[in-house]
């Protein structure tokens, strides 16, 4: 049996102090991808969390680094409370949760937990999205039942991905008669107009040049206007930038240009055989010529033809995804009660609420529509 050692970790100085034990522990995990690297909380918190109370919680067994969770506390209003709110390093442009657990020793989860618990400063913790096949998210459950710990959770995004085994050809061909025909038709439209696709992988020397028309074609999407594109604010234009640019090379940029000018781009991240999808957009005047369409299925065609293992669409399921996808990866949000009458109020408080939409107002809705129905009847 292993025995484990918790420990916090305080400040960005001690994170940063344990990267190549991080690294390590990384490829031992099963979320193993670009959002839950050392570079990308450290990206992260240099643009993002400067001004937030940072630290990371650590179990070892036998010196060696086999858990880590990255954490902030900050107070929010939790309606119709003031609570103390635990998370990870994410907001919104956080594409998956920050937990790291080495796949043979989810038995420290015991320890982490008590860890955490014991900690009187934190009211909820909320622990983002878990893949819901992930073991990882099973072995949370069990322990907190274990431990009469108080949890919550809910179904999260369904997120589209292809998985790729075949040849593009081979691929395209399997499509429905009405899909084929609907690509090729806007693929000859773009072409007649002029448009021109690039891709680029790595740091290429004119990737500066590229970045700045990306930026450029953000700021006339319709995700501009309503203030969440790259380039509504300096701070997270910033952060697209550092990734973009980091000595690990991850960035794949796709763009279209109409004689010349810039009009759609997608940024995507290639890391161990998978290309995430992170942004995309297109100029709305051009629309009708379909250019964020016409750019998804050139950068699909190329993950083919350059040995790319999975296309991950990212984010919520939508046609322009699903159309193309093999499936979906479901996710849970977890979220966790700490001890005290403030937490237990806001446990029940939301399990009312959960019960209220999930249960009972579908049962009400039926007899509703059942007693409508024999009203018609009569």
């Amino acid at each position: 049996m292993a025995f484990y050692e918790v420990d916090v970790v305080n400040g960005f100085a001690g994170f940063e102090a344990i990267e190549s034990e991080w690294s390590e522990l990384l490829s031992d995990c099963e979320a193993n991808h670009p959002f839950n690297t050392h570079h990308w909380f450290a990206t992260w918190w240099r643009n993002f969390g400067k001004s937030s109370r940072v630290s990371v919680l650590v179990a070892r067994s036998r010196g060696r680094l086999v858990c880590c969770l990255p954490l902030l506390i900050a107070e929010k209003n939790v309606h119709p409370f003031k609570a103390r709110h635990l998370s990870l390093w994410v907001n919104t442009h956080s594409f998956r949760s920050g937990i790291l657990c080495h796949k043979d020793h989810f038995a420290c989860l015991d320890e982490v937990l008590n860890r955490l618990v014991s900690d009187p400063a934190w009211d909820i913790f909320d622990l983002g999205y878990f893949p819901a096949h992930h073991e990882l998210l099973r072995a949370w459950k069990r322990t907190m039942e274990k431990a009469g710990i108080r949890y919550l959770t809910k179904p999260g995004m369904k997120s589209p991905r292809l998985v790729i085994r075949t040849t593009w050809k081979e691929y395209f061909t399997s499509l429905s008669k009405s899909r084929r025909e609907s690509v090729s038709r806007k693929l000859r439209k773009a072409k007649k107009q002029g448009c021109r696709v690039e891709i680029l992988r790595g740091r290429t020397g004119d990737l500066d040049t590229r970045l700045e028309q990306c930026w450029e074609i953000s700021r006339k999407t319709w995700k501009h206007r309503i203030g969440s594109s790259i380039a509504a604010d300096e701070t997270r234009l910033a952060f697209y930038r550092d990734i973009a640019l980091a000595e690990v090379d991850w960035i794949v940029l796709g763009l279209i240009y109409v004689n010349d000018k810039p009009v759609a781009f997608e940024y995507d991240l290639l890391y161990q055989g998978v290309l995430y999808n992170l942004k995309l957009g297109f100029d709305e005047a051009t629309r009708e010529l379909s250019p964020g369409y016409v750019l998804r299925v050139a950068l699909l065609e190329w993950a083919f033809d350059n040995g790319i293992e999975v296309f991950d669409f990212m984010g919520l399921e939508a046609d322009y995804k699903n159309q193309f996808s093999t499936g979906v990866v479901e996710h849970e949000n977890l979220t966790v009660y700490n001890q005290g009458a403030l937490s237990a109020s806001l446990y029940y408080y939301q399990a009312s609420l959960d019960l209220y939409r999930t249960r009972i107002k579908p049962s009400f809705q039926r007899i509703r529509g059942w007693l409508q129905s024999v009203s018609l009847l009569r």
